[in-house]
């Protein structure tokens, strides 16, 4: 929030760079090493953040040109001291190309690293319209349009330090995609990640926010956050924070008036939490909302 910056006498400047995973232009480079420059014969003791989307590639790349272009730098130290100071440093390859273009040899441009877990291909584009025009808001959803592609975090524990029979993790698609995106259709998001609803905690600073948003009010929850989705028999499916899924297969939800039938598209809101029962550890499932019950958008109804 640009506000909470200024308010701390940090001065505030914005670059507009275009999304869509285009590196910084000539331009920018240019304007980007001129304030730099001129800040530092101004404030010869004083540090200049540097922040992109997650601070990676277009950070990287315009802290590389500086480097390169006023400390006299090679492009290969540039871009090494960065990943080192910064890992895995710049790791979208065309960047790195560019870099060798404008500043080496781009025939000796190294092979970018492997993506960090967290990251998928449109992150750089989230902060930007197509004109790289606007930023979107702390805690808004991302722009409806084109679904983005879901990170996969393997290896995700259900339950942290509680071994619960019958429950594995989804990593294999299309089961993977098609829980996720169920989850955010039933849940009207249009965004990328979990889509259940997340805490924010009441204090003088965020207490004007009940200004801008509907927000609601709940007890605080003591457990493990999951949304769960019931599709069927045998297909039940519990998704956590990190938006990983996990499949559950000894649970069974009957329809009340046929015991026949199994509840298929429902999504629910709740909380895994440990009773002691005789001095053994007993996993439970809190359901605290429905969003969908057998298709019915209960969580729309007053």
């Amino acid at each position: 929030d640009r506000n909470d910056i200024e308010k701390e006498g940090i001065k505030y400047i914005k670059l507009q760079c275009k999304g869509h995973g285009e590196c910084p232009t000539t331009e920018n480079t240019e304007t980007f090493i001129r304030l730099c420059e001129r800040f530092n014969e101004r404030n010869p003791p004083e540090l200049i953040g540097v922040h992109c989307t997650h601070g990676f590639n277009r950070t990287g790349f315009l802290i590389c040109a500086f480097l390169v272009e006023k400390m006299d730098w090679s492009i290969e130290a540039a871009v090494a001291t960065f990943a080192q100071a910064r890992p895995p440093g710049i790791y979208k390859g065309d960047y790195l190309k560019e870099l060798f273009r404008r500043y080496g040899d781009i025939e000796e441009a190294p092979p970018p690293p492997l993506l960090p877990d967290w990251c998928f291909e449109d992150d750089e584009d989230e902060d930007e319209d197509e004109d790289g025009k606007k930023e979107s808001e702390p805690g808004s959803s991302a722009s409806f349009g084109k679904r983005r592609k879901e990170r996969l975090k393997l290896g995700a524990i259900f339950l942290e330090g509680v071994t619960v029979k019958g429950v594995t993790q989804v990593t294999t698609q299309p089961k993977l995609g098609e829980v996720q995106q169920k989850c955010h259709q039933f849940c009207g998001w249009e965004g990328s990640g979990f889509p259940g609803a997340q805490p924010v905690s009441m204090d003088k600073q965020n207490i004007k926010l009940l200004e801008q948003k509907p927000y609601k009010v709940s007890w605080k929850a003591d457990g493990t956050r999951y949304m769960m989705l019931i599709d069927g028999t045998n297909e039940v499916f519990m998704i956590d924070r990190d938006n990983s899924v996990f499949h559950v297969s000894n649970l069974e939800f009957p329809f009340r008036k046929d015991l026949r039938i199994h509840l298929s598209n429902t999504l629910l809101d709740g909380e895994m939490i440990i009773d002691r029962v005789n001095g053994q550890a007993v996993p439970r499932y809190l359901i605290y909302d429905i969003i969908k019950f057998n298709a019915q958008p209960v969580g729309d109804c007053d």
